[in-house]
């Protein structure tokens, strides 16, 4: 089973693009380190992606040590998306991101990393029953811009990097 840690800003951006039901039915699992299901979507829809499967899993004492050190090595990187990192270096998942930075330190840390959409079209190649609907939803979301999260957006100019 393929599981995918996102960062702060995926979860958001499929949910404001009107896919993250689509996602969930994937197959692949969304997992999310503590510390980011606290700061964002616990208060925001986080009872209804528990529900669509999200899992949020913690880090031990080692972990954080790593998630600090990721930080400290790239300093424009949040506090979650550090632990993001770890999260997917320790259990050896994929991390799902669009920040270019990150997914550029997770594989100088041998992380397999991957930009939103790139990773939802190749999952939909495993799940063949969900491809019209996944392409329905993405066709009416993929021009939709994200006013009012200034540090949240959908992919713009390069979907898959």
């Amino acid at each position: 089973m393929t599981i995918l840690v996102s960062d702060t800003s995926v979860l958001i951006d499929l949910e404001r693009g009107e896919l993250i039901e689509c996602a969930f039915k994937l197959s692949a699992t969304f997992a999310v380190p503590d510390v980011l299901y606290e700061r964002e979507p616990r208060e925001h829809g986080g009872d209804e992606l528990l529900k669509l499967g999200l899992k949020v899993e913690s880090l031990d004492g080692e972990g954080v040590a790593m998630a600090m050190r990721h930080r400290q090595a790239q300093r424009q990187l949040t506090v979650p998306d550090s632990f993001a990192l770890a999260l997917a270096k320790i259990n050896g998942w994929t991390l799902l991101t669009g920040d270019g930075p990150l997914r550029e330190l997770a594989r100088a840390e041998s992380v397999d990393a991957t930009a939103c959409y790139g990773c939802s079209m190749n999952s939909i190649l495993r799940a063949p029953r969900h491809i019209c609907n996944f392409i329905q939803v993405l066709k009416k979301s993929l021009p939709i811009r994200v006013a009012g999260y200034p540090s949240k957006k959908l992919p713009v100019d390069s979907a898959i990097t």
